[in-house]
């Protein structure tokens, strides 16, 4: 008789393999039988889209602090982090949930909180979170840190706050004329992909600048597509490279990166 599929634990995902052939081989009712693999990828599935639909809340609510207005007509940053929440498959439920949340008429009881820690190869973190208590979410990150030889430590001043745009030029348009859109309204620095075929090209500005930048490159007459924007925290030196860590140390940073992003509350994690 035909096998059933095997599943094959590869990183995080998991990959099915149909096998074709004959067995005489019993069924195994183990715990670590067919179905409790299912079940095992299930849940997986379940945290990992858990985990999207959070960090999809976490940019709509971004947005609407740094846009001023719950109107995407009128705030590009959240027509942005609405589009990009749709394309990911957030319900529109959950998209509701997290603009009902933000809007002026009610008071949020979330807040952003800011971490700064050291790391394996002194590789400074910083970590946002978005939580409704505080002590729990410190708490939390302090044992992780621990947990991975790491500590908590001002580190913020390796860092620069700047506003972050992708940007995809325009139907008919060129990546230069990106650039030149870019320059022109005022951005700091700009780089293109280095995979060509993507044709997408990063815009870096002041973090005051980032929605004026954004409206300029993405109204006529340029009316560029914006993939996406952020205010994102960046090393102010050049940023450490492959290679550059030990192999040991950046397996650490890895695994500890890793299990900070797994934290309920963390939103995200930028390194040196």
């Amino acid at each position: 008789m035909t096998s059933l599929p095997r599943l094959v634990p590869r990183a995080r995902n998991f990959v099915v393999i149909l096998q074709k052939g004959f067995s005489s081989s019993p069924a195994s009712f183990s715990g670590h039988n067919r179905w409790s693999k299912i079940s095992h990828h299930k849940d997986a599935e379940d945290v990992k889209k858990s985990k999207l639909f959070s960090k999809a809340a976490h940019e709509i609510a971004t947005a609407v602090k740094t846009g001023g207005s719950v109107d995407p007509n009128v705030n590009l940053a959240l027509a942005v982090a609405l589009r990009r929440a749709k394309v990911n498959g957030v319900p529109k439920d959950n998209i509701s949930a997290a603009l009902s949340r933000v809007h002026p008429s009610r008071q949020s009881a979330t807040q952003l909180v800011v971490y700064e820690a050291l790391g394996p190869a002194q590789t400074a973190l910083i970590i946002e979170c978005e939580t409704d208590n505080t002590n729990r979410t410190i708490k939390n990150i302090q044992k992780t840190l621990r947990d991975h030889g790491s500590r908590i430590a001002p580190v913020r001043f390796m860092f620069s706050r700047v506003g972050r745009i992708v940007v995809k030029p325009r139907d008919g348009a060129q990546v230069q004329d990106v650039w030149d859109a870019a320059i022109e309204a005022g951005a700091e620095d700009v780089n293109t992909n280095p995979d060509e075929s993507t044709r997408e090209v990063e815009v870096l500005t002041s973090a005051t600048e980032l929605n004026s930048v954004s409206n300029v490159l993405s109204s006529p007459p340029h009316a560029h597509n914006i993939v996406a924007m952020e205010l994102a925290y960046l090393p102010s030196t050049e940023p450490q490279e492959e290679g550059q860590i030990p192999e040991d140390d950046a397996a650490l940073l890895k695994r500890l990166t890793d299990a900070l992003e797994d934290d309920p509350d963390c939103v995200r994690v930028w390194t040196t």
